[in-house]
Order: C-alpha cells, then structure tokens, then sequence
C-alpha cells in the first residue's frame, strides 16, 4: 500500500466522522473534534500540513496556528492521563514530534501511532470538542482517519433563475429540486471545483449533493456526488450556465413549471437558453485563490477553469497571468480557447480583449489550413477584438504570415455564418493597420448570402478594401451594392451606400487619369512612317508603363477575372489570338514577345510560337490599331489595361470572356476601371 503522501488534509475521524482541529496556539491546547464541520472563508484551525520524513514518520502542523501535534514522547507513556496537544515551535529548535501513518486493511482509512509507545490516535466520542486520546490498540473504527485533501476553491452561494433561487426540497433524497421566491430558507449552496470548470454543488447543511434523476429530465437530491460543468453563459452577461458537460449530448438547467410551481429542468443547450445567476455569500477557501503561476505547471484544462471561475478573484489573476501561463501553441486547446472568448461574455470586452492581445502572436499563427476549423472559429472571434486596436495593431513585434491570411479567405466560403462574419472583421482590421491585401472576387459571393448579417460584414469589408486599395469591384459587384443600397435592413442599406459612394469617387479618379490621354493620328498598318506633321506622341499615364516592360523576357498574360491566358489558336500563319485560354503543356502558344514600336511609341505583342510575328498582325487586324498601349491599373503593381485603340474615349481595351472560347479572336470593350476582365498581368514564364 502506498504511503500517504506530504499535502494539506483535513483529517476526518471514521466513526463519528468528526475534524480534528486546534482552537488556538496556546501551549499544550488540546487537539480536539470538532461536529459538523464546514469549510468556510477562513480556517479556524482544521487544516493540517502533513510532512513525510521516510520510515513511515510525519510530522503534523497545525496551518493556523503553526504549532506541532503532539504528546509526550518515551516509552512509558500513560494513555489514560495524556492526549494529543498543540506544542508551539520554539526558535532554533526542531519542536516537530513524529507519528507513523500507516494505511488499514480498509483503503483510504489510517491509524496515525506514536513512534516510540505505538499509542493510537482515538475519538471516543462524537461530542463536539472531545479531546483527541490515545489508545493502545487500534482495532475499533474510532482509532481510524482519513485524510481529505482541501479543495481548490469551495464557496458558498445561491443559484437563480429569474429571481427565484434553487431551493433544498422539503421531500429529502430523490426529491425535485424547486425554485422559490428570493429569501426563502434553505437556498445556500456550496460549490466546490473538482478540476477545470468542474463542479460538486451540494447542501450547505448536509452531505447531499444535486444530481439528475434517472431519466436526465430534473435536479433531484442524491446522497451521490455528480460533476456539474459550470462555465459563463455565452451570450448573456454576467449569467453562467451549468451543465452536464457532455459533449454528445449537453443538457442544461432551465427553469420549468408545472401549474403554480417551478423547478430545475434539464434540456438540451442551445445559443440563449440555460442563462442563471450566481450570488456568492461566502468565498470560501481554497489553494487556487493563491495560485503561483510564476513557479507552478497548469494543465490547460485547469487554467481554462481559473479564466472562467465562479470566483471572481481567481478569474482576476488568471487573465493576469495568461502571458505566463500560454507560452506556446501546444498550450491553446479548444477549451482554452472557449475560455477566453467566453471573457467576453462574462468579465466584458476589456477583458476579452486584453486576454486575445496577450497571446495574439500564437493567436496569428495558429490561423493555418491544417488547424481544425472549430479552433479556427474561436481563434477569429478573439482576434476581432485584436484588430480594432489601431494603436496596438500599428505597433506589432511580429509579422503576420502570408497563411495566416490565407486561411482567413478561405474561411470567406465556411458554411458557418459566424466564422465568415469573423473572417470578415479580422480582414478589414488586418488591412487597415498592415500591408495585407484582399481579393475583391473573395468577398462578392457574400452579398448574395441570405443571412443579413454576412451581407453586412461583407459590405464592410468590401468598403475598407476599396477605401484602402483605390479601386472598384467588378460589375457585377457593383450592381449588387447597388441592389443593396435599397435593403429594408439599415445595417445592410446605410454601408451599401457608402459602397457605392466611394465606387464612385473612384470611377471619378480614373476619369480624370485616362483624360489626359493625348491622342495621337496613326498612320496606316502599310506605312512605316507616320504622315507628315501627324503627333506620334502619348500621354506619360500610357507611355511611362512601356519603359518599365523589361522587352527582354518571355511572358505570360494573365486574366484578373478568369486565371486565363493569351494563346496562338490555329497553325501556320493562319492563326489568331484568344485571350481566355488555360495554360497546357504546349506552353509555348501562351509565350509572348513584347517591343518598343518606335513609329507611335506603342507595343507590338507577337507569339513566341516558332516565332511567327504575322500572328501579331492577325491580333491587330481584329483590333483595328498596329500597335497596344499599357496603362497601369491605380495601385495595383504588376497589373494593366491593353488598350487596342487610344483614339475613342474612354480607350477601348482588351477583355476576357466569362466562359472560355477559342472560336475566334479576342474581344475588346470601352475601358471600365472597375472590370477585372480587363486587367493583364505580364507573368515572367521563367518563373512558372
């Protein structure tokens, strides 16, 4: 049998089932029983500090009063005249008299004897304050101890349901546990923490406990003890729900009545049901209050306990302590996780807050594809609170990571309305403060959506990225946000609107860049020389973009819309181009040449395909001009309009197709600032 370990106890008589205590620190002050005994806010001289020494010996300090059990020590000692007593240390001397504890035949039960006389530690009666003696024998269950282990945390409390409180039931064990008006006899509580958010709720009178009844429809009184999972209600504040904890199959207290009288009913849990309050009256004792984060290991389970305690001083110090206890990823569970969103709930959104940005760098970079997504969903919800801090957002001591963003669109298409509208305020915070860029094409799905509030958050996501990024959606986009614009909803209708003010602002910046435009009198394909006195001349908006083309590369054109490409269609010199085609393994039909055409200053795009230039004049013929012009798209790098024809107004430029065609050669249409099929990339096809 193992020994006892060194620890904290209370130590219990086995048969009258009464504590051993000190009343004070006088010297030679009886160790006494003590009736009826509940742990209360301050110890009165119940708890002892066990300590082992090896060979079965203990020295046991009262925790109060710091003096020593003991007798006097010798063989000869006289258990009819000598009990156990306090004996008060003495400085520079060792005061402490040890004791064998030896475990019974019985689990759990111990004998605790002198070392030198074998006297036995007895109670012969179960009266209150009935000195501790000593016995020569320990045979009868009155010389036997257990010893219990205080709790983390103990506190005495009323639990209510709309004003009325959870009640003792008059019928006695296996009796519906009711709920009565406030100040009713027999409301008081005490909870006691097993571990995490696991709970015992028992009496405050008696050693029964709340349990369910057989069919797991109500509370009922049990002599058993049942775990009771208590945690902050996760939409109502300042409320807490418990329940049984199960995760297949969660049931909640609820508040049910039958005719006149209420009582506590379990049922399943949904977002807003099982909201109670807890009135702590006593707060109790218990290690956890002054729990050292500094020099003590928590499990996850256990800290996740403290963020979400009933107590709220122990709830305190751990949102104190979160940059002390998560220092890596392997600490963020999903239950840790659910606590610290669940701040929000119960300790408001400073809390919340404050928590998130503490551990915000692990927060970032656990946003990854391979991270399940029921933890990526409450990972978002607690940066959301992050991102709104522009102050700390400026301020960042680390990088956000390129997968970290792109976990974030693709949780843009979850199926999960809340994980979208959080993607969604994580991405405009994120591109507020940082470098971060957001594809448009992303969030357009979202404003067809039938839930109101995706719409919203898309809109609001929609407005920052065209405020920050300078440019509209697509068309389609944009006549969406204009359908919106007359949503009966006002959080949908009052953004749209600014959606499409600020489209238009835009729509007014590119007028006045492509107005600028000098036009210039080209002379026909045939000639090589433009007719006397005819401008040759561009304006710089088109003309500065050719200088910058690196003519020494081979490129691939890619469609903004569509992820398509130019490619020859057809063989010998009897080809065209098409703009929307894939890339294949006959790479090279999508490989183009780009020139200087010095007679107008404009580029000449020819195949790279067995070098046949004729194919640009093929592409020319559809396009009416001999030469393309390349304007960069506002603020987006690497991006153009190929314009076939500076001489209309607005320019007309090559587009893409919706759907792919290679009937025939390419189309173009009069320039729109916002149409993504009309946006080039020059892709270095070395790269690829």
């Amino acid at each position: 049998m193992p020994p006892l370990k060194s620890g904290h106890y209370y130590i219990y008589n086995v048969k009258h089932n009464n504590v051993v205590y000190l009343p004070n620190r006088n010297s030679f002050e009886p160790v006494r029983g003590k009736l009826q005994f509940r742990r209360a806010v301050e110890d009165t001289g119940e708890l002892w500090k066990v300590s082992a020494f090896g060979s079965g010996k203990y020295s046991i300090q009262n925790v109060k009063h710091t003096s020593y059990a003991s007798t006097r020590s010798g063989y000869n000692l006289d258990p009819n005249t000598v009990a156990v007593e306090g004996k008060v240390p003495q400085p520079g001397s060792n005061s402490a008299q040890y004791f064998r504890i030896e475990e019974t035949k019985i689990k759990g039960r111990y004998t605790i004897c002198t070392t030198d006389s074998q006297l036995y530690w007895f109670l012969d009666e179960g009266e209150h304050d009935t000195p501790i003696g000593l016995s020569r024998t320990a045979i009868d269950s009155s010389c036997w101890w257990t010893f219990k282990s205080p709790p983390p945390l103990e506190v005495h409390c009323t639990i209510t349901f709309n004003k009325r409180r959870a009640s003792f039931p008059s019928g006695g064990i296996g009796s519906k546990v009711t709920l009565e008006d406030d100040g009713a006899e027999d409301d008081t509580w005490t909870i006691t923490l097993i571990s995490g958010s696991k709970y015992f709720i028992q009496d405050f009178d008696a050693e029964t406990y709340l349990a369910p009844n057989d069919e797991n429809t109500h509370l009922v009184l049990s002599e058993n003890r049942y775990s009771w999972t208590i945690k902050p209600h996760p939409t109502q504040q300042k409320s807490y729900r418990i329940s049984t904890g199960d995760p297949d199959q969660e049931l909640v207290w609820v508040n049910q009545k039958s005719g006149r009288s209420s009582y506590i009913g379990l049922t399943e849990a949904s977002s807003d049901n099982g909201a109670c309050q807890i009135q702590i009256s006593d707060e109790g004792g218990g290690s956890i209050q002054k729990f050292d984060y500094q020099a003590t290991n928590v499990t996850a389970e256990n800290f996740a306990g403290h963020l979400n305690s009933i107590h709220p001083g122990v709830q305190k110090r751990a949102i104190e302590n979160i940059q002390t206890v998560i220092t890596d990823e392997d600490m963020m569970t999903e239950e840790l996780l659910e606590a610290l969103v669940l701040l929000k709930c119960h300790s408001g959104q400073k809390a919340k807050a404050h928590a998130a940005k503490s551990v915000a760098n692990i927060l970032f970079d656990l946003l990854k594809s391979k991270t399940p997504s029921t933890t990526r969903k409450l990972i978002t919800q607690l940066l959301e609170d992050v991102v709104k801090d522009s102050d700390y957002m400026d301020n960042l001591s680390f990088k956000i990571s390129p997968g970290t963003m792109t976990s974030l669109m693709g949780d843009l298409r979850s199926e999960d309305e809340d994980v979208v509208i959080s993607a969604c305020r994580v991405l405009q915070g994120l591109q507020m403060t940082t470098s971060a860029k957001i594809n448009m094409q992303s969030i357009a799905p979202l404003l067809h959506s039938e839930k109101d509030d995706v719409v919203a958050a898309a809109l609001e996501l929609l407005l920052s990225t065209i405020e920050i990024q300078k440019k509209k959606p697509d068309e389609q986009t944009s006549q969406r946000v204009l359908e919106l614009v007359n949503s009966p909803n006002s959080d949908i209708s009052s953004v749209a609107a600014n959606v499409a003010e600020e489209e238009e602002k835009h729509e007014k910046r590119i007028a006045s860049s492509t107005s600028n435009v000098k036009q210039p009198s080209l002379p026909p394909p045939s000639s090589s020389q433009p007719p006397k006195g005819q401008s040759t001349a561009v304006a710089d908006t088109w003309v500065q973009a050719h200088k910058k083309i690196d003519t020494g590369k081979l490129y691939y054109i890619r469609n903004r819309a569509t992820g398509r490409y130019w490619s020859y269609v057809g063989g010998g010199m009897d080809g065209y181009v098409v703009s929307d085609r894939n890339l294949y393994y006959r790479a090279a039909f999508c490989q183009w040449i780009l020139s200087v055409n010095p007679s107008d200053d404009g580029m000449t795009i020819a195949t790279a395909h067995a070098f046949r230039p004729k194919a640009q004049t093929f592409m020319t013929a559809a396009m009416s001009d001999c030469s393309f012009y390349f304007m960069p798209v506002p603020d987006e790098d690497g991006w153009y309009f190929i314009a076939s024809s500076i001489k209309t107004t607005p320019p007309t430029v090559v587009t893409a197709r919706e759907v792919m065609d290679e009937s025939g050669p390419s189309a173009t249409s009069p320039l729109s600032s916002s149409n993504q099929y009309q946006m080039w990339q020059l892709v270095d096809s070395a790269s690829m």
